[in-house]
């Protein structure tokens, strides 16, 4: 099938282009900031046009996914309107970071998630014998 020629997907892809300049103003290029303190790493994400209701994060394994559907996007008049993903970033979680306490906190137009790392364990490094049978 030839896109081209598929005018409803057509059709849907410029109502969100259209939904996307008029929105808020427009929108503006999300950015990302990673920084590390002595307890955790931090990812800043800024993204001025979108609101905190917007963003989702979703944790599977070791993969954090951090994407945004603009908000209203579902009271859109053409229920058949092909929704696609604002931004959408997937990251690697480092063995090292204690996944059950990773937290996420939207202040100042600014999304940081917090991704803590594991307490030290007694060891964590050592030798392991050789069991001979």
């Amino acid at each position: 099938m030839n896109l081209l020629e598929n005018r409803e997907l057509l059709r849907g892809l410029l109502k969100q282009t259209d939904y996307l300049n008029t929105a808020n103003g427009g929108t503006s290029m999300t950015s990302f900031e990673f920084s590390k303190t002595d307890f955790n790493f931090v990812i800043t994400i800024k993204s001025p046009s979108v609101s905190a209701e917007a963003f989702h994060i979703m944790l599977d394994f070791n993969q954090l996914t951090v994407y945004t559907v603009l908000e209203g996007f579902d009271d859109y008049e053409d229920e058949d309107l092909v929704k696609i993903p604002l931004f959408i970033r997937t990251f690697e979680v480092p063995s090292f970071v204690d996944i059950e306490n990773i937290e996420a906190v939207y202040e100042n137009e600014e999304l940081n998630i917090l991704l803590p790392f594991k307490s030290p364990q007694e060891n964590a490094h050592r030798m392991i014998d050789i069991k001979f049978r």
